[in-house]
């Protein structure tokens, strides 16, 4: 994937969501075809990573407000990437809305509970768990 290459971090991540992706997905009840929706939005959650500048993805230690608001675009950058895939039309919302928060907390809208779509909490959930359990160069799972 071209956005292992650009960043480090990401290599790996984005096939381990889209498996944590299938699961969640199965354990839901969903039929084969959403089933491999979310394998895509898995796989492609971060391709807007692309669009960030590869210093600000590759930054050893916390982020500037501004570094931080340039990678809080990258659910925006993917979507615009995928646009026009059309059997990516549910992943294509898991990548907008993947840092979206119950709570109303994330990015890029704020969206809230059921106004987030399903496929964008699966894979939040996947890509959450796979930041926990994985290494990091800067961390320990």
């Amino acid at each position: 994937h071209a956005v292992d290459i650009k960043d480090t971090y990401t290599r790996g991540h984005s096939e381990r969501v889209g498996r944590a992706s299938v699961l969640i997905a199965r354990e839901l009840g969903m039929d084969d075809r959403r089933v491999e929706g979310l394998r895509f939005a898995g796989i492609l959650h971060d391709i807007g990573k692309l669009g960030v500048p590869t210093r600000v993805l590759r930054k050893n230690g916390p982020l500037t407000p501004e570094e931080r608001r340039i990678m809080e675009l990258h659910p925006e950058y993917g979507h615009e990437i995928v646009r026009g895939i059309g059997f990516l039309d549910e992943a294509r919302d898991a990548i907008l809305h993947h840092h979206e928060r119950l709570d109303g907390s994330g990015y890029p809208y704020g969206l809230s509970g059921s106004r987030i779509p399903e496929f964008a909490r699966v894979v939040a959930v996947a890509d959450a768990f796979d930041a926990m359990t994985s290494t990091r160069s800067y961390r320990r799972a």
